[in-house]
């Protein structure tokens, strides 16, 4: 089953974990695409979202690039969820009244409480210690960085 969380959310869980995981602490913005497989541009949105939120911070110059904003163990995927929501806020509901857009958003809104409450629960370190269990052993170690 595919997760109920929407792509852009999910491929920013990605992007703060492999920054977590990353072993100076400073991933560039083109290492961080390449590590996650899609273009530049395609992260550049989630990336200022996530920045906006403090939860990166960004590095411009020759040691640019982005580190945690805070400790991994104090970045829940809650908080990731909400900062790429937050940026998404703008774009309407195309082709819906204001009305029933409203009424469903409450009702959406309502019943994604429950998930939320759980994605507070599970922290950045928590994943980069399950994707550590999960390297082969000929991978070097990443450390967790804030």
């Amino acid at each position: 089953m595919t997760p109920l969380l929407p792509r852009r959310v999910l491929n920013a869980i990605a992007a703060v974990v492999e920054i977590a995981r990353y072993p100076t602490g400073r991933m560039r913005q083109s290492d961080l695409a390449g590590a996650l497989g899609v273009k530049r541009r395609t992260l550049e949105l989630a990336l200022q979202a996530l920045r906006d939120a403090n939860l990166l911070r960004g590095f411009t110059g020759a040691g640019g690039g982005f580190t945690l904003g805070r400790e991994a163990e104090e970045i829940t995927l809650g908080d990731i969820a909400r900062a790429i929501d937050r940026a998404s806020e703008a774009e309407p509901l195309l082709g819906v009244s204001p009305r029933v857009a409203e009424v469903a958003v409450a009702a959406v809104t309502h019943a994604a409480a429950p998930f939320l409450r759980r994605l507070d629960s599970i922290t950045v370190a928590e994943l980069v210690a399950d994707a550590r269990r999960l390297e082969p052993a000929s991978e070097p170690a990443r450390h967790v960085s804030g």
